[in-house]
């Protein structure tokens, strides 16, 4: 058997010690480059949820606009406005009514 020398075990403990501390700068180095992508990808997801919300509000905003400007557009063409309508009234009545059958529905009166 050979014997190891006090100088070649301490070779060997050095050699050891290097490459514990080049294996914990390794991972630390690791972790730091995770943790700046893991910040990067959360601001990312951050921003979408953001850019999300914004794009809600606008939606409804935009929605409560088309229900104002149904509501505008149905009270002129309500019956209640329609009958007032001047031009309606002077229209003379039909004397005789008759519903024509178009594809089996009554759809439209003719006055003869």
């Amino acid at each position: 058997m050979t014997e190891k020398t006090p100088a070649a075990e301490l070779a060997k403990i050095n050699q050891t010690k290097k490459l514990i501390s080049r294996t914990i700068i390794g991972v630390v180095a690791s972790n730091v480059v995770l943790g700046f992508g893991y910040l990067i990808m959360l601001n990312g997801l951050a921003t979408q949820g953001f850019d999300l919300e914004t794009l809600k509000a606008e939606r409804i905003a935009l929605q409560k606009q088309v229900e104002n400007a149904d509501i505008a557009l149905a009270i002129p063409l309500s019956i209640f406005a329609l009958e007032s309508d001047e031009s309606i009234q002077e229209m003379p009545l039909v004397e005789y009514k008759d519903f024509l059958s178009i594809r089996g529905v009554d759809v439209a009166m003719a006055a003869e």
